[in-house]
């Protein structure tokens, strides 16, 4: 496909992710803004890997969806391009950042935590475990669906794995303690989300000690429970113990939890529109540059 690379708006651990317009085609009659991911391809192991992924996982409308691939040459630099649906209004880490009050609406956490269950069960319906799962890897699109997004590190079901995967303060028990990672270990980082997105707060933040190995010590051989914030409700705070049970065995799984009275009642996100202080990002077609 043809394609314009537009200005720098993240920067990742496995990559750079700029804007790009793809130009009309039998599947787009009119230009397309997407998000753009792209590394040099000696290193680009991990977004084609993400590519598989999302190819594997199929359509679904809790999940950033993929537009395709491309590698291109510039400056003398091979490049490999992975394409993604735009989200305009970012991540969920930027909602917080720009929240007046330092973290969201339980009603908006609720509808948030609704689609995210939504996105574990289909993933693990496609024999998948997301692995990072966290408010920097939720995006929020512009008619206010909360979508799953930066599988690089999804593994299948039932894969054994020797390194550490995820991000420390989302991490489960099994996952320090045993490098464990079935769908369980999301449910717990799902938990961690939700605290850090009702609160503002991690929830370990009450450890003197914020330096990576000590986190993952406490979490992994300390025996300790996180505390739950006081800032959600009794049903919210119900909800979370049965993320965050220690033992991913007694853990509830997405789909009883997506019974669970914190999320069971019928509205959507979608006819109950988001309310916090969304962050837009003006995109037109003078904001891409030809490669």
């Amino acid at each position: 496909m043809a394609w314009s690379r537009g200005h720098i708006i993240g920067r990742g651990s496995y990559g750079t992710v700029g804007l790009a317009m793809i130009n009309p085609n039998e599947q787009h009659t009119q230009p397309l803004v997407a998000a753009v991911k792209f590394a040099p391809y000696d290193l680009s192991k991990t977004l084609q890997h993400e590519k598989t992924v999302l190819d594997s996982l199929g359509d679904s409308p809790h999940i950033i969806k993929c537009l395709g691939e491309d590698v291109t040459i510039e400056e003398d630099v091979t490049h490999y391009n992975l394409f993604l649906e735009y989200a305009t209004r970012g991540t969920l880490a930027d909602q917080l950042e720009n929240s007046p009050h330092g973290h969201l609406r339980e009603l908006d956490v609720k509808h948030i935590t609704r689609s995210l269950l939504r996105a574990l069960i289909h993933l693990k319906n496609k024999g998948y475990v997301h692995c990072d799962v966290k408010p920097e890897n939720i995006l929020l699109m512009e008619n206010g669906e909360v979508k799953l997004a930066d599988f690089g590190t999804a593994k299948k079901v039932g894969e054994e794995v020797k390194e550490l995967r995820g991000t420390p303060l989302y991490m489960a028990p099994e996952g320090i303690m045993r490098s464990e990672y079935e769908p369980p270990f999301d449910v717990w980082s799902l938990g961690c989300t939700i605290a850090k997105l009702v609160s503002g707060r991690h929830l370990w933040m009450n450890m003197k000690n914020w330096a990576p190995a000590a986190v993952m010590f406490n979490i992994g051989f300390k025996e300790r429970l996180p505390e739950i914030p006081n800032e959600i409700s009794e049903q919210g705070k119900d909800f979370l113990g049965k993320c965050l049970a220690r033992d991913p065995k007694e853990r509830w799984t997405a789909e009883m939890l997506l019974d669970h009275p914190f999320v069971c009642y019928g509205r959507s996100l979608l006819s109950s529109p988001f309310s916090g202080k969304l962050v837009e990002r003006e995109v037109t077609a003078r904001t891409v540059q030809a490669v």
